[in-house]
């Protein structure tokens, strides 16, 4: 669907670049940068020329820069498990996963609106309310799980993170033996996919056999001892990263306008991260 996006913006003549997954013939994976312009005879887009660049070891060398400075710790193709009465721990590695440039989706029994005022999330990041009335609001979930199944197979993917909170709602509306069910489908997903999913319970709605049995299926979601990269210079990174993947080299001038600091400091900061 990305790529077909892509190229229908290539049809109403715009030159484009993203990254795309090939699968070679012996199966290996390829991740390339593809840089598409399209072939225009008088008012007709006749087709597009397509140039393709292997970056598979470099992006498989950001990953792991990538997965080494997050705040916990957590990689690709994995369900993590928050046992809190609150989503604040899921949230923080959620919003940690954003920063590093994953795309997130969140659904929740807490309404959009409190989620987004107490979170603070951006516009982009899309937060599903479980709700079993239905309503004409947008972005409301009845908790059953084809409907929920399917927003989650057209989100999930490489670098993107799914937060559900609340799981004890399902289990109080699906029982526990469907909610299960659907753990381990999403389990299945998430490795295939390359993605992530963060659960969020309340670990004192269990008892403890069915606690151990989403155990089972997932990993503790646990933070990192020891500092990662300081956050003022993660910012600078990301910024950096953004602007490289668009074809340019930001200068430290651009950077000292961006950020809001003198040249000094701007070379003192670049001068650490390095």
């Amino acid at each position: 669907e990305e790529i077909q996006a892509q190229l229908e913006r290539v049809r109403e003549r715009h030159s484009v670049k993203f990254e795309c997954i090939l699968r070679a013939k012996d199966g290996r994976e390829l991740t390339v940068l593809n840089s598409c312009t399209p072939i225009v005879h008088g008012d007709q887009v006749d087709g597009y020329l397509s140039a393709l660049t292997d970056i598979t070891e470099w992006k498989f060398v950001e990953e792991a820069f990538i997965e080494k400075n997050l705040k916990y710790d957590i990689t690709k193709g994995n369900l993590y498990l928050s046992e809190e009465a609150t989503m604040e721990r899921a949230m923080d590695a959620f919003k940690d996963l954003l920063k590093a440039g994953y795309g997130g989706m969140v659904i929740t029994r807490c309404h959009p609106e409190e989620v987004n005022e107490e979170h603070r999330l951006e516009k982009e990041i899309p937060v599903y309310w479980l709700a079993a009335e239905a309503s004409a609001e947008a972005n409301v979930l009845q908790p059953e799980f084809p409907v929920i199944e399917k927003e989650v197979r057209g989100f999930l993917g490489r670098r993107r993170v799914l937060l559900i909170d609340k799981l004890e709602y399902l289990v109080s509306q699906r029982g526990f033996d469907e909610t299960l069910a659907f753990v381990q489908r999403l389990h299945e997903l998430a490795y295939s996919r390359k993605g992530m999913v963060i659960f969020s319970l309340n670990s004192a709605a269990f008892p403890p056999h069915q606690l151990a049995l989403l155990r089972s299926e997932t990993k503790e979601l646990e933070r990192k001892e020891g500092p990662a990269i300081p956050e003022d210079l993660r910012e600078i990174l990301q910024f950096v990263y953004q602007e490289n993947r668009e074809g340019r080299k930001p200068t430290p001038k651009e950077l000292t306008k961006r950020f809001g600091f003198s040249r000094m400091t701007c070379l003192t900061k670049l001068k650490r991260l390095k």
